[in-house]
């Protein structure tokens, strides 16, 4: 799935979400036809990120495991960090704020542990089955014997009467 569609399915509607530093309030606005807006800080600071931009994070953050957020208040942003990704984009610091609206659509995790990082979420090669914790067993073609379905241990003294 592309991650203009994960956003698009996630955020149908303007949806406020908070910071995970500060726990600031922020709007994911709408989905405008060159990209997604977010409404940002106290004056709700409107940012539009092109979806060429985020289509490409995901071949940026490929084989790289946890990348920095990084967010340098300055049109340049640091090497090897999302912010590094995002400045050719958009020019004011939008990493940390973006690090948020991508992990509730699905496309990334964040670590918050220290230093905040993303890495892009796994997905299962196409044809390829997800691992499971336990198998899954389909049901039984027909009710198993001695089962509450074919009269067995588990009816009810009720039932019973009925079928004498």
């Amino acid at each position: 799935m592309s991650v203009e569609a994960a956003l698009r399915r996630a955020f149908p509607t303007p949806r406020t979400l908070t910071t995970y530093g500060r726990g600031t309030e922020f709007l994911v606005d709408q989905h405008a036809r060159t990209g997604l807006v977010l409404l940002l800080g106290q004056g709700r600071n409107r940012v539009v990120i092109p979806w060429a931009c985020l289509e490409g994070l995901p071949d940026f953050l490929r084989h790289r495991g946890w990348v920095a957020a990084g967010g340098q208040f300055t049109t340049e942003g640091e090497a090897d960090t999302l912010d590094g990704y995002l400045k050719p984009w958009v020019k004011v610091q939008t990493s940390r704020w973006l690090a948020r609206v991508l992990e509730v659509a699905g496309p990334v995790e964040v670590d918050t542990g220290g230093p905040l990082r993303v890495r892009l979420r796994a997905v299962p090669a196409a044809g390829a089955s997800k691992p499971a914790a336990a198998p899954i067993v389909p049901p039984p073609a027909t009710p198993a014997r001695g089962s509450p379905r074919d009269g067995g241990p588990g009816r009810s003294d009720r039932d019973a009467e009925h079928r004498s």
